[in-house]
């Protein structure tokens, strides 16, 4: 589940969070995981690159209830 994303101020706009999210993308399907996107910037990336939307699965409430208890 991917829930948020930050690249600091002084490294935007060098592809760096594409960069980030196509590698962590890219890890989670080649472990036959499900890609959860509740980050808005996952979200597009994914809208953006369809050889990920098969991966995706939405935000079951049990999703969201594991980021609101910590457990991550």
């Amino acid at each position: 589940m991917f829930f948020h994303t930050v690249v600091e101020d002084d490294y935007t706009g060098q592809g760096l969070g594409g960069r980030l999210t196509g590698f962590a993308l890219d890890d989670t399907v080649a472990e036959g995981l499900p890609i959860v996107t509740v980050c808005t910037y996952f979200a597009a990336y994914v809208e953006e690159h369809p050889e990920y939307q098969q991966h995706t699965v939405p935000a079951h409430h049990d999703h969201l209830a594991a980021l609101q208890s910590g457990d991550r």
